[in-house]
């Protein structure tokens, strides 16, 4: 299945709330349009090993060049066949197009951190930026993909228009063209002829939208609903990764020395000092509502920061020197499990050093 870090880019002809609002539902590949995700500096197509040309996806969440695994189908001379990847079955017919999101942050140990904050309705997976104290109704707001990117930086399920449709297919011609002059030049008649078919496919759906839809050029206005006062959250997250939160600890030590700190609408930085993988349960859920947006048995990330400057702050509340402690207990734990580290990676050394030896 679609690997929960992935974005959601619905068919405007399905039940989108349903999606938006249960995290655990189980997804129809029927009424996926597109994906989105972030591109990391690794990120290369699995059969031509190269960087990728127009993305695909395929229901079990493995990308590929659109002409690889065309070629790959093809060759096979069957209408379903196993992922290269898996071995799940596959079809043309199952395969989405992939954006990949440009932004993008080193989210490790002593890496520089940006985090935002954001406001969330209770059970939806969809959070809206937090600006200058205030923010887009999260009632009222509808996550079209060709919305403000600003306000679409933490929505996990965005829903597809034909003006988003109409763009994301000019820039793959645009990639694909450049795919197909680096083919021809490096000689690669087979793979540049696949290419070609993609590029006239690409073309005659260009055509048909263009022919279906006289305002593409427009982006989709606001969608207005009917407002209900309903229960938020506020938390510190990261742009586009949809499992990166600030830890918690981090978190009430900051509320306590600054309560309005979300409020203000400013981001926060820092530098990552431990970073915790945690397996989102039930458990973890009840004891922290604001990751109700993710899947059941997927994976949050947290990150520690360095929070040394807030305990400078005057007039710091008396129960903000326990939160201190704990971080500091963390800090000598760290040191510990590095000072250890050294000593398997120095034995482990000698042991070799002792192999060639003799």
């Amino acid at each position: 299945m679609v690997r929960s870090s992935y974005r959601l880019v619905l068919r405007s002809t399905c039940n989108a709330d349903e999606y938006i609002e249960d995290a655990n539902k189980r997804l129809d590949w029927d009424d996926v349009a597109s994906l989105e995700c972030l591109k990391g500096s690794d990120a290369i197509c699995p059969i031509c090993l190269m960087p990728h040309a127009v993305p695909q996806a395929t229901p079990c969440g493995h990308i590929f060049c659109a002409a690889c695994i065309l070629y790959y189908i093809r060759n096979q001379n069957e209408e379903y066949v196993k992922c290269p990847m898996c071995n799940e079955l596959i079809s043309l017919a199952s395969m989405r197009p992939v954006a990949f999101l440009p932004y993008g942050q080193e989210l490790r140990e002593n890496s520089s951190v940006t985090f935002y904050p954001v406001i969330r309705r209770h059970n939806s997976r969809n959070a809206y930026l937090l600006e200058n104290g205030s923010s887009p109704c999260v009632n009222c707001a509808y996550p079209y993909a060709d919305g403000a990117p600003n306000q679409l930086m933490f929505c996990h399920v965005l829903v597809s228009t034909p003006h988003y449709e109409y763009t994301r297919l000019q820039e793959a011609l645009a990639s694909l063209k450049e795919s197909i002059d680096a083919m021809q030049a490096s000689g690669e008649e087979l793979l540049r002829d696949v290419a070609l078919c993609v590029q006239d496919d690409l073309a005659a759906r260009l055509r048909a939208l263009e022919k279906e839809h006289t305002t593409l050029l427009q982006p989709t206005p606001p969608r207005t609903v009917k407002c209900v006062v309903v229960d938020c959250y506020t938390y510190f997250a990261v742009p586009y990764s949809l499992s990166h939160h600030l830890h918690p600890l981090c978190l009430q030590l900051l509320r306590s020395a600054l309560p309005d700190c979300l409020q203000r609408g400013s981001t926060l930085q820092g530098t990552v000092l431990q970073e915790d993988a945690l397996e989102v349960t039930p458990e973890l859920l009840r004891s922290n509502p604001t990751l109700n947006h993710l899947p059941l048995y997927s994976t949050v990330h947290y990150l520690e920061i360095d929070m040394r400057w807030v305990l400078e702050l005057p007039g710091l509340p008396g129960h903000s020197a326990s939160l201190a402690q704990k971080l500091e207990e963390r800090r000598r734990q760290r040191q510990r499990n590095r000072v250890k580290d050294k000593r398997e990676e120095k034995k482990m050394s000698v042991g070799i050093r002792a192999r060639r030896e003799a």
